[in-house]
């Protein structure tokens, strides 16, 4: 459908509660031949998160799920947003998806 998405997990570490922090890096590609506008990635994992910081999106989460929302992808372009989520060690990307 000409949206691709990519999540990488960037680092993660234990926190001395017991739980661990887990920095991810997303990337949203556009390769349609339109504008991209008012999309929203969907991310769903093994484990309930907790946001702990975001930074170039508008990120909620919700048990297992985080949202993260976006204005405009031009045609050909990309986006990249991260976060820092606080979940249970093991914690798995269970699906990844951008909708429009």
């Amino acid at each position: 459908d000409g949206v691709s998405t990519t999540i990488q997990l960037a680092n993660y570490w234990a926190n001395p509660d017991g739980t661990y922090s887990y920095q991810m890096n997303v990337k949203v590609a556009n390769d349609r031949t339109t504008r991209l506008r008012n999309w929203e990635t969907i991310i769903t994992f093994s484990e309930n998160v907790e946001i702990s910081k975001s930074w170039d999106c508008e990120c909620t989460a919700d048990g297992e799920t985080l949202t993260a929302d976006g204005d405009s992808i031009p045609s050909g372009s990309m986006t990249k947003f991260g976060f820092v989520i606080i979940a249970p060690q093991g914690l798995t990307v269970e699906d990844i998806v951008t909708e429009y």
